[in-house]
């Protein structure tokens, strides 16, 4: 038996991504915010122009920046959850040093919760942007392997509720899932590993089970698939966890 598990080494540009993320995280850099000019960038970084534009398009694809042309232009920070203030809790709870295991245990209880509050608010239009997601989230797995869609998955439900405090929880929780998957070092764009890839098809094939209940609008169904999807969720990245431990 094989004790020994490869590690995987995180590449220059996806540490710049962990950065900037680190940055807006903490409210240095906030939605609306400009990053400084490439070479100003590679100079701070001290990265190569390439390694800085791929680190760049990371955080586009993932939608944490959007790249505008001309004089004006730049790229210019976004924020997948909207609501004011999120990001400082998110920091609050790092320098609490949550664990995975909060995470999980808290997935566990709040994400049944509001499938259970957005299945008794859903109308056709809800149902629309359920199926948009999913198809949108199937065409990028099957084109590079991933999907910010994903994380779109948990704020989408959030916002069916109709419900404020849900919709902030739900917004906090997204957060901190991508928080987690970046201090673990997944989301390599360019190159997942299998590891990686099996985790966002586990993903994929879980959402579209619990969308498909939606749409049937069976909600014994919904809070069952809404189960599995967490405890699915749970043995996936517990796998990466596994796996990206250092050797001792």
């Amino acid at each position: 038996m094989n004790d020994y598990k490869p590690i995987k080494q995180q590449k220059t540009s996806d540490l710049i991504v962990r950065e900037i993320w680190d940055m807006i995280l903490q409210g240095k850099l906030k939605p609306g915010d400009k990053l400084p000019p490439e070479r100003e960038l590679v100079k701070k970084f001290e990265v190569s122009m390439v390694t800085l534009r791929e680190a760049l398009k990371t955080l586009e694809i993932y939608g944490h920046i959007s790249k505008k042309r001309g004089v004006q232009g730049g790229s210019v920070i976004l924020d997948i959850a909207p609501t004011s203030g999120i990001n400082l809790l998110v920091d609050f709870l790092k320098s609490k040093k949550y664990t995975l295991n909060d995470l999980i245990e808290a997935k566990s209880i709040i994400d049944p919760l509001i499938a259970e509050m957005a299945s008794s608010q859903l109308t056709k239009k809800d149902k629309k942007a359920l199926s948009a997601l999913v198809e949108k989230h199937e065409k990028d797995y099957r084109e590079r392997g991933t999907s910010r869609a994903g994380w779109e998955f948990y704020t989408l439900l959030g916002k069916i509720t109709k419900n404020p405090i849900l919709i902030v929880i739900s917004e906090l929780i997204t957060s901190l899932i991508m928080e987690k998957e970046f201090s673990m070092g997944i989301g390599d764009l360019e190159s997942p590993s299998e590891v990686e890839l099996e985790y966002n098809r586990s993903a994929l094939e879980s959402h579209k089970r619990v969308v498909e209940a939606f749409l049937s609008e069976n909600k014994s169904q919904i809070k069952m698939e809404m189960l599995r999807n967490n405890e699915n969720f749970s043995s996936e990245i517990r796998k990466i966890q596994e796996l990206r431990k250092p050797s001792v």
